[in-house]
């Protein structure tokens, strides 16, 4: 199917395998409570993510791998006392089911933060949240203190 492939890599060797692993990303998820950029930089190689990793199966729904673009989910989670199950028909982050504005923010942040410091991050995010009312933009003056 179109989606396993490609996101059915498991074990990734690299941050970018890693980002496109279905298990791995699960795996990080249930670990570390969240699932971001920097966790997958920071902990690729985390021997209980790994462990955790090796333990989901992920399958194909021939209905769903039908309605692709669309990309409805069915989680299962088993724990040996219960059963968890969670379907999402539309992903967060999607047209349809956006981000709301905090996590929006957040998540700019979270990217960010790689490449500029904090206080430059927000001042841009202030940019842009305000960009309507800016005659001119001087973007040199956001990368000053």
């Amino acid at each position: 199917s179109e989606a396993l492939r490609i996101a059915g890599l498991r074990e990734p060797k690299t941050v970018d395998e890693a980002k496109f692993s279905l298990s791995y990303c699960v795996a990080a998820a249930l670990t570390l409570g969240s699932f971001t950029l920097t966790n997958i930089e920071n902990e690729l190689n985390n021997p209980t993510i790994r462990d955790v990793e090796k333990k989901i199966k992920v399958k194909v729904n021939s209905e769903y791998d039908k309605m692709l673009p669309r990309q409805p989910t069915l989680v299962k989670v088993r724990t040996k006392s219960s059963m968890f199950e969670e379907h999402v028909d539309i992903p967060k982050g999607d047209p349809e089911n956006p981000l709301t504005a905090s996590e929006l923010k957040d998540k700019f942040l979270s990217l960010t933060c790689r490449v500029m410091p904090s206080r430059h991050a927000e001042k841009l995010i202030d940019l842009i949240l305000n960009i309507d009312s800016i005659s001119k933009i001087d973007l040199q003056a956001y990368n000053r203190d």
